[in-house]
């Protein structure tokens, strides 16, 4: 098993997975300052957020496999057996965004100890909801845009990023079967 080249494909396979990869990470930072400034809750900084989202990416496809097959943006799924994409309904897309809930956890601690060092880790019920929430929020924010708003090339980029993450959830050690 390549570990770095695992943990660098988000972010060096393609110049198209790398811009969906941005397009996303920006999409749910700004989503979780939106819903962090409605709640009124603790405020993080752009650079936080951003890295929490980023260090994820190599995370969730595998991390999300034993709760939820592959999906896309949009009412499209991918079916375990094939990449071949299916229609899929919104709760497939909400069902897999929370999935890749533990990942961004697991990525925020990885963040957190690069600054504090080993520790373990103090959690809220209230940034855990939050990050949950904006991760449920955004896959179908993208995807209701992806075939309306966006250009065909950030529709292009988000798939490529999609494809990938797909890539690893069905090639993942810890998908029930």
């Amino acid at each position: 098993m390549d570990v770095f080249k695992n943990a660098s494909n988000p972010y060096m396979a393609s110049t198209q997975i790398l811009a969906g990869n941005a397009q996303l990470v920006a999409a749910e930072v700004l989503v979780s300052k939106l819903l962090r400034k409605i709640l009124g809750m603790s405020n993080r900084s752009f650079g936080y957020l951003t890295a929490v989202h980023a260090a994820s990416l190599p995370l969730i496809g595998g991390m999300q496999a034993p709760f939820s097959r592959p999906i896309g943006y949009g009412a499209t799924i991918f079916k375990a057996a094939s990449p071949k994409r299916t229609v899929g309904t919104n709760l497939d897309i909400i069902k897999g965004a929370a999935a890749s809930v533990p990942a961004v956890w697991a990525a925020e601690y990885i963040v957190n100890t690069s600054g504090v060092g080993f520790h373990v880790p103090k959690p809220s019920i209230r940034d855990a909801l939050m990050t949950a929430a904006s991760k449920m929020l955004t896959r179908p924010l993208i995807g209701m845009s992806i075939n309306t708003i966006l250009p065909n090339a950030m529709r292009n980029n988000f798939e490529e990023a999609n494809a990938l993450e797909a890539k690893y959830n069905l090639a993942s050690n810890i998908r029930i079967k």
